[in-house]
């Protein structure tokens, strides 16, 4: 313990990156913008700038752009780089969520509708072949063919039967084959370390 102590205790600069650090980062600062309710935060006029294109980038991955083209965006409307058009959306992301996962949600929704439709279409036409398709296309889309596949693994387990083992041997050849396993086989010193030490 007094090792630890005075690997605190001594020179600052074999401390991480992060407990070095004697003032917030422009993230750290942001955050603290939105989320920090005892302290009121003012930003700088460049802390203001970036987090204004936080905002934005998070609007642009609500709408069902690809990274790419939020880092088009970006660069036309800010005259920034690409690099930093990329960290922008990794920080937005990081700062107010990633909404890729409730767009793929919205896209499934989007794509099932228009599924829907064409089924309904198929259907009035007598396309039956056609229905069959999108049926099935609808049905992996939603997950409803994962259902089917639990419950045929489900009946694989239930026709599993249990394996018997049968060992036949006399104790004295039983045990003779143990020890001959257990030759050359050596227990190691040990010390067992508890928490507080």
């Amino acid at each position: 313990m007094d090792k630890k102590r005075s690997v605190i205790a001594s020179d600052k600069k074999d401390l991480p990156r992060e407990l070095r650090r004697i003032a917030d980062t422009t993230f750290d600062r942001i955050w603290k913008f939105y989320f920090n309710t005892k302290t009121r935060i003012d930003l700088t006029e460049k802390e203001e700038e970036i987090r204004q294109r936080w905002e934005y980038v998070w609007t642009l991955s609500t709408d069902i752009m690809t990274r790419r083209e939020i880092v088009l965006q970006l660069r036309s409307t800010y005259q920034i780089t690409e690099r930093q058009a990329y960290e922008d959306i990794i920080n937005a992301w990081n700062l107010f969520g990633n909404p890729q996962d409730q767009v793929r949600k919205a896209r499934r929704e989007i794509l099932s509708d228009i599924l829907l439709k064409a089924m309904n279409k198929a259907d009035k036409d007598s396309e039956y072949k056609a229905l069959e398709k999108l049926a099935l296309r609808y049905s992996r889309i939603n997950g409803l063919d994962i259902d089917n596949k639990n419950d045929q693994l489900a009946d694989f387990i239930k026709g599993l039967k249990p394996h018997t083992i049968i060992i036949t041997g006399d104790p004295k050849s039983l045990q003779r084959e143990a020890d001959e396993l257990m030759e050359g086989v050596e227990d190691i010193d040990s010390e067992v370390i508890e928490d507080n030490e």
